[in-house]
């Protein structure tokens, strides 16, 4: 993976290429470990280095880059099912809800001969409880639900929110609930739709309900959220479910 020509002893080393190594390691004790983490290395001015894929079982290897000195990026996130990569953008077609992504990105100094980058990753998703309380059945059976925002993509090195038609069906859970993964929001365009018949019964405002409740988009690991529905008078009531890892360690089985 040493895409660069190094120096010799003899030579003065300050404006030679230095190793960059990226570990993984962390990501080996997520209790939900991604099946494999892509890695995207870029010099200062954004030109990609290296694009690279770790498998699960290597994520005890340490990976060596040869990389320019000076500032380096690193993107890493977890690898993705319904996501498409355009340039540096993860970009989430129309009809499917968020991967369950994880990811993170950061700007690596690299001045010495070696230096080396610790890969944590971080929740890039909400996962959106819908409980109607005991007319979950019936609005099962009455009606879809839709839910709609007006972002639809993840920077894979900012990891900041990309403007695009977020669309996504919502179905029920064996609990009775309902659910859908949506991915980090820039505003609070985000909608739930009833319909019945292919025509729009009533719109709930997640989005602006959600930023009542005090949820924080920005956050560096995005929380839950669960949100109760009154049916006949169509009140709404949001809580935040804080998200914490889990390592394998802490699983009992």
């Amino acid at each position: 993976m040493l895409g660069f020509c190094s120096c010799t002893v003899l030579e003065d080393r300050s404006h030679c290429p230095c190793i960059l190594e990226v570990d993984l390691t962390d990501v080996e004790t997520m209790a939900n470990k991604p099946s494999a983490v892509e890695l995207r290395i870029a010099d200062a001015s954004g030109l990609e280095l290296y694009r690279d894929e770790a498998s699960a079982n290597s994520y005890g290897v340490i990976r060596e880059y040869g990389v320019p000195r000076g500032m380096v990026s690193v993107a890493a996130f977890s690898k993705t099912d319904v996501l498409q990569e355009n340039g540096t953008s993860l970009l989430l077609p129309c009809g499917y809800q968020m991967d369950e992504l994880f990811a993170r990105s950061a700007s690596i100094e690299c001045s010495e001969e070696t230096n080396r980058d610790y890969v944590v990753l971080h929740k890039q998703y909400s996962t959106v409880y819908l409980d109607f309380g005991p007319s979950n059945d019936y609005v099962a059976s009455s009606f879809e639900l839709e839910a709609y925002g007006g972002f639809a993509g993840m920077d894979e090195f900012s990891l900041s929110p990309i403007s695009g038609d977020f669309t996504c069906g919502v179905e029920q859970m064996s609990d009775g609930g309902f659910s859908f993964r949506v991915p980090r929001q820039g505003d609070e365009s985000l909608q739930l739709s009833l319909l019945r018949n292919g025509e729009e019964f009533s719109s709930i405002p997640l989005g602006e309900k959600i930023a009542e409740a005090g949820f924080d988009w920005d956050s560096e690991d995005l929380d839950d959220i669960w949100v109760i529905i009154d049916l006949p008078t169509m009140d709404v009531t949001v809580k935040v479910l804080s998200w914490e890892r889990v390592d394998i360690a802490d699983v009992v089985l």
